[in-house]
């Protein structure tokens, strides 16, 4: 059985994990052949990111580009080139990317090759539109199975008419849980130190970490903080924001406005810098309006660190156990959220027993379930 999966960039650092652990398991089935095929290098919005910790697996780099600058035209002629030559059972391909992606899907269902579509999408970060949606309704019933992030991104699928019976796996939101965690305790003897260095004076944290910008909802999460500092007697708590954007200046002008205290901005960090300045909070908090998955939560839970989260957050359904790993709320419920800080703050919930039921959760998405998920699906498809 030979098995093409279709990438589009080497810079996702979390599908690393992911292909590394697949290609290793992948050693115990001598008749199972996997050429993993990575469009491009990067793609604009991360282009001046580095490319730390370079992927360990075998691939293979067909542009050594950012995506945007490679015509649209080259990408399928190679493809299509790399299918004929390889000559795959099964083609796994990542996203309605674009319409390259399709046509493929469409020639390998023309060729008798199995198709196993992944897909990381919601319904909540995607607009309907009519032709957008007629392509996908195709794509998807030309499909012989489907890898989703979680129960959202299934949902969706469903919406264009994919069954239940030919999802192989509902569990592909992933990151390093071994890399994470190890990073985590690293850093955790150190953390005194490092909230000294950093001027942070409180001694419980929540903490945010992400691109400052508008769909993460940072300034209803505030307003909610400063609703809470003002109904609780625990001042010893504070909000870290770990991340950069075009927020970042009206956002600290609003704290100076609304007198809100104890906050803290540290800049952006690279995703293998994360763990260590996870030390420095006790939960970690998630506003977002729309977000397709939120890969921080699993870092977070990773970590031992309860979370909540906006119901937008694809994870949400998933991971979220109310009151046992964490809290979610609707994205505009200021006073909801409000209410959950003050719970948190005036210790009506035990967050260290929550710690430990979130590193027991997580367990269910990691490198090793997803890859066993996909293997299992190679053969569901393949008979």
């Amino acid at each position: 059985m030979r098995v093409i999966i279709i990438h589009h960039i080497l810079w996702a650092h979390y599908k690393n994990a992911f292909y590394e652990e697949l290609l290793n398991q992948a050693k115990k089935h001598p008749n199972l052949d996997i050429n993993i095929l990575q469009i491009a290098k990067s793609e604009q919005s991360r282009e001046q990111m580095p490319l730390a910790h370079l992927p360990k697996y075998k691939h293979q780099l067909l542009f050594d580009e950012v995506l945007e600058d490679i015509p649209k035209s080259k990408i399928f002629k190679k493809l299509f080139n790399e299918i004929n030559s390889y000559k795959p059972t099964i083609v796994n391909i990542n996203g309605f990317f674009t319409w390259y992606h399709i046509l493929i899907t469409v020639y390998c269902k023309l060729k008798g090759i199995k198709i196993i579509f992944s897909n990381d999408s919601t319904a909540n970060d995607n607009q309907k539109v009519f032709w957008k949606t007629i392509l996908k309704r195709i794509v998807i019933n030309i499909s012989d199975a489907y890898y989703a992030f979680g129960t959202k991104s299934a949902d969706y699928l469903t919406l264009f008419g994919a069954k239940e019976h030919k999802f192989i796996s509902k569990r592909g939101a992933i990151v390093n849980n071994d890399f994470i965690l190890k990073s985590f305790l690293e850093a955790l003897p150190n953390k005194q130190n490092l909230k000294e260095r950093l001027g942070i004076q409180t001694n419980k944290n929540f903490i945010f970490v992400g691109r400052l910008v508008h769909i993460k909802n940072l300034p209803l999460t505030l307003r909610a903080f400063k609703k809470a500092q003002s109904k609780t007697s625990n001042s010893d708590w504070g909000f870290v924001f770990l991340g950069d954007g075009v927020l970042k200046e009206s956002l600290q002008s609003q704290i100076v406005e609304q007198n809100i205290k104890n906050t803290y901005f540290l800049g952006g960090k690279s995703w293998h810098e994360v763990p260590e300045y996870l030390t420095l909070a006790d939960t970690l908090v998630l506003s977002s309006s729309s977000e397709a998955w939120g890969l921080v939560v699993n870092e977070a839970m990773i970590c031992g660190l309860p979370v909540v989260v906006s119901s937008h957050c694809g994870c949400a359904v998933d991971l979220i156990e109310e009151g046992k790993t964490g809290f979610q709320f609707d994205y505009e419920e200021e006073e909801k959220l409000a209410s959950i800080f003050i719970k948190i703050m005036d210790n009506e919930v035990n967050l260290e027993q929550m710690g430990k039921n979130v590193q027991e959760k997580i367990k269910e998405f990691s490198p090793i379930t997803a890859s066993q998920d996909m293997i299992d699906g190679f053969y569901k498809v393949s008979k």
